[in-house]
């Protein structure tokens, strides 16, 4: 695993054109942002709607309000993108693998092949666990609720592009097919 800031890697030996594969109408980054917004407003509301329905009117919702909850936040960081790597073919020790940072936003990139279904399961599976297990502990136990309430709702951020390229694969690339990225461009085949 590499890492990169501000940049994507160099795939200088993928020619997707010439080697057969079709790439995805995908939005720029800026507009990908805007669409951002309303997931994060709309899964923040969900999950603070079932947090407040188990909690009581007493449970005050808030993500960010202390130095301890910005430790928390870097924390969950690594933590969201290593949920991403550990479903790519290779080792984590693989040069094919690289987690970088562009325009403010964070990233993980697999230079090889990868099946649709893994590629689907790398997007949602930091959701499933730093999300929905959280909820699901919350509403069926008296754990820390306060810490886990935090977890879920900073990692919905986090995921929040994660949601909306889960759709994008979902519905614009065939079943069985092979992903591969070049720079921030997504490319298929079969």
């Amino acid at each position: 695993m590499r890492f990169l800031i501000e940049k994507f890697p160099k795939n200088n030996d993928f020619d997707p054109e010439n080697e057969g594969y079709h790439a995805i109408n995908e939005p720029s980054f800026l507009k990908l942002c805007l669409m951002a917004i309303p997931v994060i407003f709309i899964s923040m509301f969900i999950i603070g709607l079932m947090l407040k329905i188990r909690l009581g009117a007493d449970y005050h919702l808030s993500m960010i309000d202390s130095f301890q909850d910005i430790l928390i936040l870097l924390a969950l960081v690594p933590i969201h993108e290593m949920l991403h790597v550990i479903v790519f073919p290779d080792k984590i020790s693989s040069t094919d693998i690289f987690i970088g940072t562009y325009r403010g936003a964070i990233y993980v990139e697999y230079l090889q092949d990868i099946k649709k279904e893994r590629f689907l399961l790398g997007l949602i599976l930091p959701i499933i666990v730093l999300t929905v297990i959280p909820v699901l502990i919350i509403l069926s136990t008296n754990v820390n609720y306060i810490l886990l309430s935090k977890i879920a709702l900073m990692n919905m951020v986090l995921s929040s592009m994660d949601v909306l390229s889960f759709y994008g694969v979902l519905s614009k690339i065939p079943a069985n097919a092979k992903i591969r990225n070049k720079n921030s461009q997504s490319y298929w085949r079969f």
